[in-house]
């Protein structure tokens, strides 16, 4: 899959060395959440796109590139505060999840994003903090046709 950088994005990638801070951007999201829940992999605040996130650790293990898999990859949040644990324990399903990585000179540029290609599979919590499962959605897996076509369902095909 290709992607668009931005031409500064892009001669900070391929720069020997570079000043340039690259910043990834977590949001957790879901219908019973008052608001989405945003983190960001720095030492502080961090404002992108009206959008304040705090600082919080969190590692990603991006997925293997198998031709007959789907993608699946974790995110690690560590260090979570009671509040934002208590919200993911009493949910029924999981959130929506998405990562952007943003330049910090130009923070309303979104480089890189995962949109909603991705979903949460499953989420454990530990002593490492809340450990996510993420893959994209199994349209590989699903039966086609969805229905049996029968004499019953399509009188006019028969």
């Amino acid at each position: 899959m290709s992607r668009t950088l931005s031409a500064v994005g892009q001669a900070s990638v391929n720069a020997n060395q570079t000043g340039e801070e690259w910043i990834l951007l977590l949001t957790l999201n879901h219908a019973d959440f008052g608001a989405p829940i945003r983190y960001a992999r720095r030492a502080t605040s961090f404002t992108s796109n009206g959008n304040v996130f705090s600082p919080f650790f969190f590692d990603l293990s991006l997925p293997d590139q198998t031709p007959d898999t789907l993608p699946r990859w974790n995110v690690t949040i560590g260090n979570v505060d009671q509040a934002a644990l208590a919200e993911l324990r009493a949910l029924a399903t999981a959130p929506d999840i998405q990562i952007d990585v943003v330049r910090a000179s130009a923070p309303n540029t979104i480089e890189m994003t995962t949109g909603g290609d991705y979903k949460i599979k499953s989420i454990s919590y530990g002593q490492e903090g809340i450990v996510a499962e993420i893959s994209m959605e199994d349209l590989i897996g699903e039966g086609f046709p969805g229905g049996r076509i029968l004499p019953s369902n399509f009188p006019g095909g028969f």
